[in-house]
């Protein structure tokens, strides 16, 4: 298994807005993207032309990922990622280049997410991405989320057992005649891990990382989970969107052993 990795949107979410977008709708405009429900979307008013949207990241950045969840993205929407220093994007710090939109593995998914991963931490006040997907059969482009920020990626990777898959909360009910009837509820994905850290930095490590994540994200701000981004065929079905639990600690197990274990209830 590849290395886990957890982000969240503080940095891209301080932006407060899009200063550019290509196309909108008044009813589902482009700051939707800076939302914690990711029903909550924004819409294009057609794909007949590469759809641009630039976020202002304020002064003195640090990221290393970037992604749009949610979308209807077809399978050969392309998706191109660029950080610039200026505003008009008239030359670039960095580039993805021409990439596909979909993170695989989702070819059965309705709404589906995509993610970029720099070369190295970027500090690029301005960024961008640039939509292709003019095939899409519902003749509009729609995403749910956009997330900018600088990942964590643990030293040692998470321990086993990794848990994850799905909560249905459905009612069942009983009638008189002695039926049972449950209302269907869309699944909520749910993931279970535990960071941990070992030796003489791993003190650091977890402060660094772990316990700022607990003091700024709690139970109510959003974070976004990937048990393997780089996997060849499901980094799509990997990335888990949502809320991390109530009543976290971190445990110093030994001497130099740090660990915390999560819970992360989807948000859909």
């Amino acid at each position: 298994m590849g290395k886990f990795l957890l982000v969240h949107p503080a940095l891209s979410d301080a932006s407060l807005d899009a200063y550019f977008c290509s196309s909108e709708t008044a009813q589902a405009p482009v700051s939707n993207l800076l939302l914690r429900q990711p029903k909550e979307v924004w819409e294009t008013t057609g794909v007949a032309s590469t759809i641009e949207v630039r976020f202002d990241l304020q002064a003195s950045p640090s990221y290393d990922f970037i992604g749009l969840l949610f979308t209807n993205a077809t399978p050969s929407a392309t998706v191109t990622w660029d950080g610039s220093t200026v505003t008009t994007f008239a030359s670039t710090v960095w580039t993805s280049g021409s990439i596909s939109l979909r993170a695989t593995g989702q070819a059965n998914y309705d709404r589906v997410h995509g993610y970029y991963l720099t070369s190295g931490t970027q500090t690029a006040q301005y960024v961008r991405f640039r939509v292709s997907d003019t095939t899409n059969p519902d003749g509009v482009f729609r995403a749910g989320r956009f997330i900018c920020g600088k990942a964590y990626r643990p030293t040692v990777n998470v321990e086993y057992p990794l848990g994850f898959g799905f909560n249905d909360e459905a009612p069942t009910t009983t009638t008189s005649a002695g039926e049972r009837i449950t209302r269907a509820n869309e699944p909520v994905p749910y993931l279970t891990f535990t960071m941990q850290a070992w030796g003489p930095t791993a003190q650091a490590e977890f402060y660094s990382n772990i316990h700022e994540v607990m003091r700024t994200r709690g139970a109510a701000k959003d974070v976004l989970a990937i048990i393997d981004p780089e996997h060849a065929s499901l980094a799509g079905p990997m990335t888990y969107y949502g809320t991390l639990q109530q009543r976290t600690q971190i445990q110093l197990s030994h001497w130099e052993f740090y660990e915390a274990s999560f819970e992360l209830q989807g948000l859909i």
